[in-house]
C-alpha cells in the first residue's frame, strides 16, 4: 500500500506491551510495511506479528537486560536517550505516535515531523505522583523532574511540524499547554469483531475497564448496588480484591480478563455499558457501539465525542454516586434506536482511519499541509 507514498520513518516511544497506542502505530505501519520504527526500547515477544517482524531501531537504552520490566523507572533518563536516537536520512515524512519522548527525536534536515499526540506528556502535566515510583516521590525527585520534563516537553515540540490530536480534549490541551493547533483524526477501532452478535438485552449493567483508580468503577458498583442492578465487570487490575470487597451484599459479577468473543456477547446482553472515568478517547465506548449497546458515560473527554447524548446514551455531569443513579434511572425511561448506535460506531472504523491518515500524508506529500512552526 505504500506505492505513490514518500518514504515514512515511524516514531513510537517504547515498544513494551500491545496498548492502544502500540494498536495505532501497528495499523500506520501496515501502510508502509517497510518503513522502520524507531523506538527508545522494545520487547519484541509481547508485540504482534506485525510489529514484532518490524525494522525496529533502539536507543541506547535497549542494552540494559530486563529494562522492559521497569522502564518507568527511568523516566528522567528518557529525553537524553531521545536525543540521541538518530533517524537516517532518506525518510521525507516521520510520523510519531508519541504520548511523550517520541515527538522529540531530532529530525533529518527536510523532513516533515506530523505527531499523531495521544496526548501531551502526563508525567509533565498531569498528576506527576501518579506515574513516577513511591521511591522517587520519597526523595522527591518526582517533583523535580516534573518541572524538567516539562520545560524539555515545550523545547521539543519545535520537532514538530504538525500535530494530530486523537479527540477534541486532547486538541484542547495541545492548544492550552503547547500553544499550538491540531488536526484531528480519532483513533481506530475495529468495529467489525463486534458486529456479528444478535442484540438481545438482559437484565445487567457491564463495565469493561482495567481495575485501576482512575477508571473509577467503583461508581458503577455503589451505583448498581443502591439501586439493587445487577453488574457485570469484565476485566481485572490491581483494584480488583478491593473492589469486590465493596461489592459484598451486592449482584456484581467480576470476569477479569475477556477475549473479545465473550466481550461482543456481554455488549449484546447488557443495557448499557456504563462508563465513568475520563480518558482522552475511550475504545470501549466505541466497541459497545458497535454492538448496538447504549453508553451511559461521564461527561468528559473523549467520551464527548464518542456519544451522542439521547441517541446512543446519556452522560451524568459528576463522577458521585447519585449523579450516575440519576443518569440510569433516566436510561430506563429512554428508548434508543440500535442501528443508530451502531452506525455512529461505524465514525471510528479502522478503515476511516487509514483513509484519514493517508489523505493527511498525500497532503504533506503535494504540498497543501505545510508545517505550522513560526
Amino acid at each position: 500500500m505504500s506505492d505513490g507514498f514518500p518514504e515514512v520513518a515511524f516514531v513510537h516511544d517504547w515498544l513494551v506491551t500491545m496498548r492502544g497506542g502500540e494498536q495505532v502505530l501497528a495499523i500506520l505501519h501496515r501502510n508502509w510495511p517497510d518503513a522502520p520504527i524507531y523506538t527508545l526500547l522494545s520487547d519484541r515477544k509481547r508485540l504482534t506479528s506485525g510489529l514484532k517482524n518490524a525494522d525496529l531501531r533502539h536507543s541506547y537504552l535497549q542494552k540494559i537486560p530486563g529494562l522492559s520490566r521497569f522502564h518507568r523507572w527511568l523516566l528522567p533518563f528518557y529525553p537524553a536517550a531521545a536525543k540521541k536516537l538518530q533517524i537516517n536520512t532518506g525518510p521525507s515524512i516521520v510520523i510519531s505516535v508519541s504520548h511523550s519522548f517520541a515527538k522529540g527525536v531530532p529530525k533529518p534536515y527536510g523532513t516533515f515531523h506530523l505527531c499523531y499526540c495521544l496526548t501531551p506528556m502526563r508525567y509533565a502535566w498531569q498528576h506527576p505522583e501518579l506515574y513516577f515510583p513511591k521511591p522517587l516521590q520519597i526523595l522527591g525527585i518526582s517533583n523535580r523532574w516534573s518541572r524538567k520534563l516539562k520545560q524539555w516537553d515545550l523545547e521539543s515540540n519545535r520537532n514538530v511540524d504538525r500535530f494530530v490530536a486523537i479527540s477534541t480534549v486532547v486538541q484542547k490541551r495541545i492548544k492550552e499547554w503547547y500553544g499550538r493547533e491540531s488536526d484531528l483524526i480519532y483513533p481506530p477501532v475495529h468495529t467489525e469483531r463486534f458486529l456479528h452478535a444478535e442484540r438481545a438485552p438482559q437484565d445487567f449493567y457491564l463495565v469493561v475497564s482495567a481495575l485501576v483508580p482512575y477508571k473509577r468503577v467503583d461508581l458503577a458498583i455503589a451505583a448498581c448496588k443502591r439501586l439493587g442492578k445487577k453488574l457485570v465487570i469484565a476485566g481485572d487490575g490491581p483494584c480488583r480484591k478491593a473492589l469486590q470487597i465493596q461489592a459484598q451484599g451486592s449482584e456484581v459479577e467480576f470476569l477479569g480478563y475477556c477475549p473479545t468473543q465473550t466481550l461482543e456477547s456481554l455488549y449484546a446482553k447488557a443495557r448499557a455499558l456504563i462508563y465513568p472515568q475520563e480518558e482522552d478517547f475511550g475504545i470501549a465506548s466505541v466497541e459497545a457501539q458497535a454492538a448496538r449497546c447504549p453508553v451511559i458515560a461521564f461527561r468528559a473527554g473523549g467520551a464527548l465525542d464518542t456519544v451522542i447524548e439521547n441517541e446512543t446514551g446519556l452522560f451524568f455531569d459528576y463522577q458521585s454516586d447519585e449523579s450516575l443513579m440519576d443518569a440510569m434511572e433516566r436510561f430506563e425511561k429512554t428508548a434508543f434506536d440500535p442501528w443508530a448506535i451502531r452506525r455512529n460506531a461505524f465514525r471510528f472504523d479502522e478503515k476511516v482511519f487509514e483513509q484519514s491518515f493517508r489523505e493527511l500524508v498525500r497532503k504533506i506529500r503535494d504540498g497543501s499541509l505545510r508545517s505550522d512552526v513560526g
